[in-house]
This record gives C-alpha cells, structure tokens and sequence, in this order.
C-alpha cells in the first residue's frame, strides 16, 4: 500500500507503518509500507531509524532502485516508481529529498 501525499497546513509524516520519501521541492510525500522497506539491508538509507533524514536525491535514488526489483505485485511497484519518479524530480531542480521513518521507528 502507498499513498501520495501533499504539504499544506497539515503534516503528512511521519506515519505510523510507513516510510515517506519527500521532496522539498515538490512538496509532495510518497509513502511505502514499511514491510516493503525493511526487505532492504538494514544499511539501507531508506531503513534509518530515527529521525527525517534530509540527503541527496542521488542516494535515495539508488536505493529505490534496489527495492523496486524487491517488490512482489503491482502496488508495490508502483509505489517505489512514484517516490523514484519524485527523486529524480528533486535531482533535476537541484533539491534535496528527505526519508521519513515510521513512527513506530522513532
């Protein structure tokens, strides 16, 4: 499961179950289900625990590209092609992305 989310006067992240991928430039969110993430190495940017991470979008890029092969039906793929769709959106206008842990990984 994964949902596109928008900034606006309420914030969207973090949210319990999922990993959002975020673009300041965009200002739009991607969430991917944290069972889709934790299939990932735990060195994995996108399994950071803590708090949001801001980074380049060529890292969170690369990392998208090792889960989108991990993905086991259509809404998963789906789900990484949008948040790789919003990197690479970040990487052209020169912006950073920010990964957002689950809160029950804070």
């Amino acid at each position: 499961m994964s949902f596109v989310g928008t900034i606006g006067s309420e914030r969207l992240w973090p949210r319990e179950g999922f990993v959002a991928v975020v673009s300041a430039e965009a200002q739009q969110g991607v969430f991917l289900d944290v069972g889709l993430v934790e299939r990932l190495p735990e060195a994995s940017v996108l399994r950071a625990p803590g708090s949001t991470q801001w980074m380049a979008g060529e890292v969170v890029r690369d990392a998208l590209a090792e889960l989108v092969g991990m993905a086991s039906d259509v809404e998963e793929r789906l789900a990484v092609t949008e948040a790789r769709e919003l990197v690479e959106y970040a990487i052209a206008m020169g912006t950073g992305v920010a990964v957002v842990p689950p809160i029950s990984n804070r």
